[in-house]
């Protein structure tokens, strides 16, 4: 293939070039959900090393059931923002969301620094569960986020990307507990559980400069809003482009609101079967394998 097919190849019958720096600011978006959700597989990988170092600030030695406690903390506070952003996600938009977490990743981070000798675990139980409160936020509103700003040929493949981090967070977590291994225990302590402070102050800094879901903003009436979006993430595209995306996005929309007024929601959803049982297939293996209690025993 001659370079002038293949450039051409890049550039879409709008003019729009689909490259990688032509898409730059899509992918630089991209990185403030995925650092969201590195931090929470951080979280898991961090865990059994952050515990063992605790234990120096301790007078006595934990017992089984304060350690399934502390590891659990996160888990319950994760599940009570999940029940909370179930509500709320639409209102504040899935940008102030990730931002909520980010605040309490940062504010649980904070809490877990000030344990002390003799009222470390109490304090680092709650700082946990706060931690857990941003994994619940940011996890509900990051593949949701990425998935409405993500032009569609790559939208699949941003949201597998996100998956990765989280993954490598687990590697980076176990990493980083190892390095410090032979520093005095409160010095680990302090270490494994400060690095996600820094990680999520980046997360805010960006994702408080960076655009709001044009999805989202069309959801609340505002259209041109969503056309300035979408202007950001892609400065290649014509005018032209860019509102007839934000016009599809008002009849998608507009189906969806017809349909959950006749009562008609349920019946489009069991009418994706294939989507359906491929979303419900993957958390069904994904516990019945016990994949995430295997990496909390651990």
């Amino acid at each position: 293939m001659k370079p002038t097919e293949k450039t051409e190849l890049l550039v879409t019958e709008d003019g729009e070039d689909t490259s990688f720096c032509g898409r730059r600011y899509v992918y630089l978006t991209f990185l403030s959900p995925a650092f969201a959700g590195f931090l929470y597989g951080y979280s898991i990988g961090a865990a059994s090393g952050s515990i063992t170092s605790l234990q120096g600030l301790l007078d006595d030695p934990m017992s089984s059931i304060m350690k399934s406690a502390l590891t659990s903390a996160e888990v319950l506070g994760a599940l009570a923002a999940s029940a909370v952003a179930f509500y709320i996600g639409d209102i504040i938009g899935r940008r102030k969301e990730i931002l909520l977490g980010a605040f309490f990743y940062f504010a649980g981070t904070v809490f877990t620094q000030i344990a002390g000798e003799g009222y470390a675990y109490p304090v680092a139980f709650v700082g946990r569960m706060i931690y857990g409160v941003g994994i619940g936020f940011a996890m509900h509103a990051a593949p949701v986020y990425i998935a409405e700003f993500a032009p569609p040929d790559i939208r699949g493949l941003l949201i597998a990307l996100k998956e990765a981090f989280i993954v490598g967070g687990m590697l980076v977590g176990y990493g980083l507990v190892a390095a410090v291994g032979g520093m005095d225990q409160e010095d680990q302590w302090r270490i494994s559980w400060g690095f996600p402070g820094i990680i999520a102050l980046v997360v805010a800094f960006f994702m408080w400069i960076g655009p709001e879901s044009p999805r989202w903003l069309v959801m609340r009436g505002r259209s041109a809003d969503a056309v300035q979006a979408l202007r950001y993430l892609r400065p290649t595209a014509p005018e032209t482009a860019l509102s007839r995306d934000v016009a599809e996005m008002e009849s998608a929309l507009g189906e969806v609101s017809s349909d959950t007024s006749e009562g008609g929601l349920w019946r489009q959803l069991c009418g994706a079967k294939r989507a359906l049982l491929a979303g419900l297939g993957l958390v069904a293996f994904q516990q019945i394998t016990g994949q995430p209690t295997v990496l909390y025993v651990a």
